[in-house]
């Protein structure tokens, strides 16, 4: 049993339940990780306290985070750095459903109609109309 699988266990037995979840695994597993690479020790009931913090995310959004603040971070992480990467990445997910592709032949057409060109026309006379901001030439 390797030490992140006993770190798991050790939380599960805990709780009572016996079996690690995969998330309590992807939580000893990165904990230990980080601890080796900042030569820190990671106790069960760390292990415990993350699990209770993070006992809503799923294990693979977890990995990300951690993997994701072992390459950018300075220090062991904490439950807050794990919880702003969480975040970031949820924002970042819900900006790019929103996205929405343009439809290049539709502009094309609309930009082609005689009341655009009268439209742009009349901008770009404004536009030369206007003064330059540093200069006050026009």
């Amino acid at each position: 049993m390797t030490k992140h699988q006993e770190l798991a266990k050790r939380r599960s037995e805990y709780l009572g339940t016996g079996q690690p979840s995969s998330r309590d695994l992807v939580i000893a597993q990165m904990l230990d990780l980080a601890g080796q690479i900042h030569r820190q020790e990671v106790l069960p009931s760390e292990v415990k306290f993350w699990s209770e913090a993070f006992k809503n995310e799923k294990p693979e959004s977890l990995a990300w985070a951690f993997r994701e603040h072992l390459r950018t971070g300075k220090f062991f992480p904490k439950p807050a750095d794990i919880t702003e990467l969480l975040e970031r990445r949820r924002l970042a997910l819900r900006s790019a459903s929103t996205f929405v592709p343009v439809d290049r032949k539709r502009t094309e057409e609309e930009q082609s109609t005689p009341e655009f060109k009268e439209l742009q026309a009349k901008m770009d006379a404004l536009l030369k109309g206007m003064t330059t901001p540093n200069t006050g030439k026009k």
